[in-house]
């Protein structure tokens, strides 16, 4: 998947509930703005919008040199995440760079 990738981060701290320590890891992307209408809401406009995607902790020093945003192949895997069957980030892959 091709993105314009905004940033990689790291959130971590106690769960309010139980006082257990929690980690995740996401990075968000820009996608082109898609209108939605449905009958209780519609939404109209221009640009891009960002969207977050799990990101696997294993990948998250990858993206240490992101300074800026940068467009990248993200390779993406299968996982189930709390639960549910999700597309988690597993790394990328720079198509600025040509393979020599």
């Amino acid at each position: 998947m091709r993105a314009l990738v905004l940033n990689a981060k790291k959130t971590h701290g106690v769960k309010k509930s139980d006082g257990s320590p929690y980690e995740m890891y996401i990075i968000t992307i820009s996608l082109p703005l898609k209108e939605f209408s449905s009958s209780t809401y519609n939404m109209t406009g221009y640009g891009h919008d960002i969207a977050e995607l799990p990101l696997d902790p294993v990948a998250f020093l990858k993206f240490s040199e992101l300074k800026e945003p940068r467009v990248l192949d993200l390779q993406l895997e299968s996982a189930i995440m709390f639960g549910d069957l999700k597309q988690v980030v597993v790394g990328f892959t720079n198509p600025a760079v040509k393979p020599v």
